[in-house]
């Protein structure tokens, strides 16, 4: 899946990012892509099953 996500930002198919702008708008991350993936990986693989995130 991670490998997935970078192959897509790679090539500048997609950006990463939440919806934490005003009115749940999309938000890009000002991050590099290493840590981008690093936030990936623990909110949305390491910490799944967590329900206080």
């Amino acid at each position: 899946m991670v490998d997935l996500i970078t192959d897509l930002v790679a090539e500048g198919l997609f950006v990463v990012g939440d919806t934490t702008g005003e009115g749940s708008r999309f938000v890009t991350w000002n991050l590099p892509l290493a840590d981008a993936l690093d936030r990936i990986r623990e909110v949305y693989i390491d910490n799944f099953d967590e329900s206080n995130i």
